[in-house]
């Protein structure tokens, strides 16, 4: 029968030792790793969102563009502001950001060529008014609220609203 030397004994303790501590160093590497990764992937995500904001944002400025410029054919082309058409509504119209359904066609102007999403906007006549700041001081002009949505191909979205001023002919 063979007996084992207490030499063996005191072998296997520190192998136990170094194989505990060994597992709980990669227990904590994997701890850090995967924090470290959910990291990375917030930031990532929240790089994207601020992407599709500045896309929708800069799609927001191509729609003011076309509104000016639809803006300004109605007033080259001596038409009736008092009159409401798609898109157009007339002084006195109690109409607000929320209040826009943006999926009818019927109701909002859709911006053309629009190659990295949908824009769509909406003016609101409100009147003459004086300017009352430099340049122009005391000159009329037409006042506009222009009202648009824009939305990205990959789902950002963005709401705005300002006033527009022409100068009456």
């Amino acid at each position: 029968m063979y007996l084992p030397d207490n030499n063996t004994a005191n072998k296997a303790i520190p192998h136990g030792l170094v194989l505990a501590s060994n597992l709980i160093m990669l227990l904590l590497v994997t701890l850090i790793a995967t924090a470290l990764f959910k990291n990375g992937l917030n930031q990532s995500q929240m790089n994207n969102h601020y992407q599709l904001q500045l896309l929708s944002q800069n799609l927001s400025h191509q729609v003011t563009a076309q509104a000016k410029s639809y803006i300004q054919s109605l007033l080259d082309n001596n038409v009736d502001l008092t009159v409401p058409d798609i898109g157009f509504y007339p002084e006195h119209s109690a109409l607000y950001l929320t209040d826009i359904n943006w999926q009818d066609n019927n109701a909002v102007l859709i911006a053309t060529s629009m190659t990295a999403g949908k824009g769509q906007y909406v003016v609101l006549y409100l009147g003459i008014t004086s300017k009352l700041s430099q340049p122009l001081i005391g000159s009329e002009h037409h006042l506009f609220k222009l009202l648009l949505h824009t939305e990205t191909a990959k789902g950002g979205e963005y709401q705005s609203q300002q006033f527009l001023t022409f100068l009456v002919n």
